[in-house]
C-alpha cells in the first residue's frame, strides 16, 4: 500500500505537533506547581502521540514503520489516572506523593505486560497481523471487543471519579474553595466535563465499528471531537495560571491591602460572634461570600482576616467550629446512639465522607474511634 496524506491527516498531524509543543511547555515550566505542570504535560503528550499513531494508521505509514503498530494501545489506561492526579496536585498537593496513588497505574501495567509480547514481535510478524486485521473487514474480534470494553470501563470509572471530585465538598475539605475558589472550582469542573466528552467520543468509535458499516470519515469526526476535548483541558491549564500557582506567603499576598490592623481585629470579633451566636457553621452550604454579605465585610478583607489572623482558610475556620460541635456530641454518653452520619449533619457537614476526612485531619483518628476513647475514658 502506498502511504499518502490527505487534508484530514495533515490537519491531525499539525494538531499532534501543536500538542507536543503545549506538552513540552508544561513539562519544562519552572514556575507554579511542578507536579501539576508535569502531569498536565504528560496528559497532553500522551494524546498527541495517540494522534501520531492514528495518522500513521490512516496514511498507511505503519506499513512502512510497523514498529508504530499498537503504540498508543496502552494509553487509555493512563489518561484517567494522570488527569485525576493532575486535579489532585492542584487541589491538595500533599496527597499527590502518597504511595497508594500507585494503585491507579495497576491496570496500565497489567495491560502493558499483556502487550509486551506484541511489542517485542518481529516487524514482519506485525505486518502479517496487520494484513489479517484488514481482511476482517473492520470487524472487531472477540479479543479486541473485550479489550475495548475494559478500556471504556476504565475511562468511565475515572470520568465519574473526576466529575464527582470536582462537584462535591471534597474541594472544601481540602481548603480549595476560598476567595476566588468558586471560579477555580468551575474551571476544574470544566476539566471533568471535557474528559467526559473525550470518554464518550472514545466509546462511540467502538460502538459504531461494532454496529454499523464504519467508514474513515466517522473515524476522522470522532478523533476531531477527542482532540477538541483533550486540548480544551490543556488550554484551561495554559490560560488559567491561577490554577497552577503555588500558595504565596500570606504577608506578601496582602501587602497592597487597604485593611488596617484595627479593622482586622473588629472584623474578626464580629465574625467570631456571628459564628458562635448564630451557629452559622451548622449551615452545610455556608460560603464565605454569604458570610461577608451578612456581616457587611468585603469578601477579600474577610479572607485576609482569616488568613492572617488565624493562619487558616475559610473552610478550615468553619470546620473548626463544626468539629468542636462534633466533639461535644461524640463525647456525650447520652448521645452514644447517634449514628456518625447524624453527628456529621448536626455539626454542619454535608456528608459522612467529608466529616471523617476533616475530623481525622484534626485529630488523627476517625470520629468513631474518638467517641470510643471518650466514652470509655469517662466510664
Amino acid at each position: 500500500m502506498q502511504p499518502s496524506f490527505n487534508t484530514w491527516t495533515i490537519i491531525f498531524l499539525v494538531v499532534a505537533l501543536h500538542g507536543v509543543i503545549i506538552a513540552l511547555n508544561f513539562l519544562i515550566k519552572q514556575e507554579g506547581r511542578a507536579a501539576a505542570n508535569r502531569l498536565l504535560g504528560l496528559f497532553i503528550l500522551l494524546f498527541s502521540l495517540t494522534l501520531v499513531h492514528y495518522v500513521a494508521y490512516w496514511t498507511k505509514y505503519q506499513w512502512v514503520y510497523p514498529q508504530l503498530m499498537g503504540m498508543s494501545s496502552t494509553f487509555p489506561f493512563l489518561f484517567g489516572p494522570v488527569l485525576y492526579l493532575y486535579l489532585l496536585s492542584i487541589i491538595n498537593p500533599e496527597r499527590i506523593y502518597r504511595y497508594r496513588n500507585l494503585i491507579h497505574f495497576i491496570p496500565f501495567l497489567l495491560f502493558m505486560a499483556y502487550m509486551m509480547p506484541f511489542y517485542l514481535m518481529d516487524p514482519q510478524e506485525k505486518l502479517e497481523l496487520l494484513r489479517f486485521s484488514l481482511e476482517s473487514d473492520n470487524q472487531l474480534s472477540s479479543r479486541q471487543l473485550w479489550i475495548a470494553t475494559l478500556k471504556i470501563i476504565h475511562l468511565v470509572f475515572y470520568t465519574g471519579l473526576i466529575v464527582w471530585y470536582t462537584h462535591t465538598d471534597r474541594l472544601e475539605v481540602d481548603g480549595f474553595s476560598q476567595g476566588g475558589g468558586n471560579a477555580k472550582r468551575r474551571w476544574l469542573q470544566l476539566v471533568g466535563y471535557c474528559f467526559a466528552g473525550f470518554t464518550i467520543s472514545f466509546a462511540s468509535y467502538y460502538i459504531l465499528i461494532a454496529t454499523i458499516d464504519f467508514n474513515i470519515e466517522y473515524d476522522y469526526m470522532i478523533s476531531f471531537a477527542m482532540s477538541v476535548f483533550i486540548f480544551a483541558v490543556g488550554y484551561i491549564g495554559l490560560f488559567n495560571p491561577e490554577l497552577m500557582k503555588e500558595a504565596h506567603d500570606v504577608g506578601q499576598k496582602y501587602e497592597t491591602s487597604s485593611l488596617t490592623e484595627e479593622q482586622a481585629e473588629k472584623y474578626l470579633e464580629r465574625l467570631s460572634r456571628y459564628m458562635e451566636q448564630e451557629n452559622a457553621y451548622k449551615n452545610g452550604t455556608l460560603r464565605m461570600n454569604e458570610v461577608a454579605d451578612e456581616l457587611q465585610i468585603p469578601a477579600h478583607h474577610l479572607s485576609q482576616v482569616i488568613n492572617e489572623q488565624l493562619d487558616q482558610n475559610f473552610y478550615e475556620f468553619v470546620n473548626g467550629y463544626r468539629i468542636r460541635e462534633a466533639e461535644k456530641l461524640l463525647s456525650d454518653p447520652e448521645k452514644r446512639d447517634f449514628k456518625i452520619l447524624r453527628v456529621a449533619y448536626e455539626s454542619g457537614f454535608n456528608n459522612k465522607t467529608s466529616f471523617n476526612q476533616a475530623f481525622k485531619k484534626r485529630h488523627g483518628i476517625t470520629p468513631s474511634s474518638y467517641r470510643k476513647n471518650q466514652i470509655n475514658g469517662k466510664g
